[in-house]
């Protein structure tokens, strides 16, 4: 018996094998969501989170929002500057082509906001989701981007809030930074060391400090051209010429990348 093996064969192989793959990336990536969560949760103390009612919610969200104005950036602790904790998640490398470095990010910032502290046993809540276009944020931006700035496009993404005030911000991005590294280190060694640089872009140390105090992760190590061996991190306190009088901070990764092919 001969069997005949079309073009329309080999297309639904191809088809279904596609399927497939993509079907077990999408299981890998919410496989990272829930981790991602589960982690956030646990740092946060929330291992067990009480969410109330939805009377409860309505009860609280009211108390929060009577007074609150998310322009006025608050209080730090003794009167000194707020703490901004920033941490990157990298998901993965997407290209590094024409000095442009192009990552899937979650961008992990956290701060404690005094005026969204409650009771929780009152409200039966400690732990309160809210859209963080409602609340102040930090201005941290990364300095070197290599696209346009168009405003902030996690408007909607929520905060988890606790009821000892802290802040638990995690917006997905794709960043793109300009990256100079040595053409010949490429050639010789390949590899390549690329620095994200993020600062506030408006607040001087005196009013916002921004802290790396977590290793940064990588959770997809899986670009077929380039992959992550090594990323460091670093603090920095300066003084410019247009403000001599004030210090302004900004936090550095050091990203290291080998060539595949």
């Amino acid at each position: 018996m001969i069997f005949l093996y079309s073009s329309l064969d080999e297309d639904r192989v191809c088809h279904t094998a596609y399927l497939s793959i993509r079907g077990i990336m999408w299981s890998i990536y919410i496989c990272v969501g829930v981790l991602l969560t589960v982690l956030l949760r646990q740092s946060a103390g929330l291992e067990t989170g009480r969410t109330g009612t939805l009377k409860d919610r309505t009860s609280l969200y009211k108390a929060l929002a009577a007074d609150y104005q998310k322009d006025l950036i608050p209080d730090g602790p003794n009167g000194g500057p707020i703490v901004v904790s920033h941490h990157l998640f990298i998901r993965r490398v997407a290209a590094l082509e024409n000095g442009v470095l192009t990552l899937e990010t979650w961008e992990d910032v956290r701060w404690n906001d005094p005026r969204l502290k409650w009771d929780s046993k009152k409200y039966n809540i400690n732990m309160f989701n809210l859209p963080s276009r409602l609340i102040w944020q930090p201005d941290v931006m990364l300095v070197n981007r290599a696209d346009r700035y168009n405003g902030d496009t996690s408007g909607d993404i929520h905060a988890i809030v606790t009821s000892d005030g802290n802040v638990t911000f995690v917006p997905p991005k794709v960043t793109k930074a300009f990256c100079q590294f040595d053409e010949n280190s490429v050639f010789e060694k390949n590899e390549v060391i690329c620095t994200l640089t993020y600062m506030s872009w408006t607040h001087h140390l005196r009013d916002l400090d921004i802290r790396v105090d977590r290793e940064p992760k990588v959770l997809l190590n899986t670009n077929p051209y380039w992959k992550i061996t090594q990323i460091s991190t670093a603090r920095k306190v300066h003084k410019y010429s247009f403000d001599p009088d004030e210090k302004f901070v900004d936090v550095h990764y050091m990203i290291q990348l080998k060539r595949l092919k």
